[in-house]
């Protein structure tokens, strides 16, 4: 029985296939559902029930019972299932697990359901590879490389949950020590091809050691790294801490081991795949429809990825025109569309004084983007250039590009 929450479980002690040791906790439908019962008279923001997890728990299975869940999401829409290890843990909101709907399409009871959250540290051989994969990309990985799984099953059928679709899932790692923030990130590796890629991300430092805070939209394998990176043309340049900070991170790449090319502007494929890659989004180069867009390009499983979330419409004659350089409007108006991604929710009039109507050439924005635009400025996202002007169709810069994005993303909470 757990104390924190009274919900009881069986704990066993296993060895996987692998020959790793597992911790195997099921918790009981009756006692789990007697908890998710009381928390409707809990607060919206603390309906959370809390699973302690032995202190010597390195690889983790907890058995949720599809029984205890059935109808929890529109009784309960914000309720929380927080797996609490001393090294990792996992806050899982219980509308992603969805035990009428995959009942239905499996034609069978909902209760003859349950889910299995794993949670394993990678380690020996396969932490070796997948730290090859991190360094050929500069960056410098961490003894904290953990794979989450969530599975759906029934009798002898299982099938593997990750897709959350606009909700962020949080996974806490604990690193002993104190990391700096500005140059430490978490990355998501897929060991087929060998692919890393920016997770978001928030680094607290309680007692002397690091909590990683990674939020993502679908599970993995996740890594922590750090890096410390710099460009020699941004001496006195005005993004130089901004462009440094997402370099570090490994979310932007220079034009040159050396250089970053801060004024040059960025086309619409490039921003996308920035936008993109700062959401912790998979790539998907199948969801492209675009008639000047094919799957060789660099920018397609991006671009797909981008279509599939919603962010982006491309034109009427069904183009994206992915080279174009991109204008402050246009990316204003990705840039909002990601926020709204994101789950970030502003105040109806905003926080600033400024609005599309403060800048003097507020006629120029096209309709398409007036709302965008004014969103943007209300809440300090967007600034206009100079002399009272937004210049919406003035090209944007890398520079820009990599402020803006950073702005958002501290407002999503996605780094610090």
């Amino acid at each position: 029985m757990s104390p924190s929450t009274g919900v009881e479980s069986k704990t066993t002690k296993e060895t996987t296939p692998s020959g790793e040791p597992l911790t195997h906790v099921s918790l009981e439908c009756a006692s789990f559902q007697k908890a998710l019962n009381q928390l409707k008279t809990a607060d919206n923001n603390n309906q959370t029930v809390t699973v302690t997890l032995p202190q010597d728990a390195l690889n983790v299975q907890v058995d949720i019972p599809g029984c205890a869940l059935i109808g929890t999401a529109k009784q309960l829409p914000n309720a929380v299932i927080s797996v609490v290890g001393q090294q990792v843990s996992y806050r899982l909101p219980l509308q992603i697990l969805p035990p009428e709907s995959l009942a239905n399409s499996w034609k069978i009871d909902p209760d003859k359901l349950s889910f299995q959250l794993t949670i394993r540290k990678v380690t020996g051989l396969e932490k070796r590879i997948l730290d090859g994969y991190i360094l050929k990309n500069e960056l410098k990985p961490l003894d904290a490389t953990y794979d989450f799984q969530i599975l759906a099953v029934a009798g002898d059928r299982k099938e593997e949950l990750n897709d959350f679709g606009t909700t962020y899932v949080t996974r806490d790692i604990t690193i002993p020590g104190q990391l700096d923030p500005n140059k430490s990130s978490v990355f998501m590796v897929d060991p087929n091809p060998g692919i890393v890629s920016f997770v978001p991300a928030v680094f607290t430092v309680e007692n002397g050691n690091t909590v990683v805070s990674v939020k993502r939209n679908g599970n993995s394998i996740y890594t922590v790294v750090t890096n410390d990176k710099t460009f020699g043309d941004l001496q006195n340049h005005w993004a130089k801490k901004e462009i440094e900070l997402l370099a570090s991170k490994g979310l932007v790449k220079g034009a040159s081991d050396v250089s970053f090319a801060p004024d040059r502007s960025i086309s619409r494929a490039e921003y996308v795949a920035l936008l993109v890659r700062a959401l912790g989004l998979k790539p998907d180069a199948s969801a492209v429809s675009y008639k000047d867009v094919t799957a060789s390009d660099w920018f397609a499983a991006e671009l797909g990825a981008a279509q599939k979330a919603g962010l982006v419409n491309g034109y009427e004659d069904g183009t994206f025109r992915p080279h174009n350089i991109i204008s402050r409007q246009e990316m204003a108006v990705l840039l909002l569309k990601a926020t709204r991604y994101a789950g970030i929710k502003f105040e109806s009039n905003g926080q600033n004084t400024q609005s599309l109507q403060s800048f003097k050439d507020k006629g120029l924005v096209e309709r398409w983007a007036q709302s965008y635009v004014d969103e943007g400025v209300r809440n300090g996202l967007l600034q206009g250039a100079s002399d009272g002007y937004f210049l919406p169709n003035e090209k944007a810069s890398r520079a820009q590009a990599v402020v803006v994005l950073a702005r958002m993303l501290r407002f999503a909470g996605f780094i610090n």
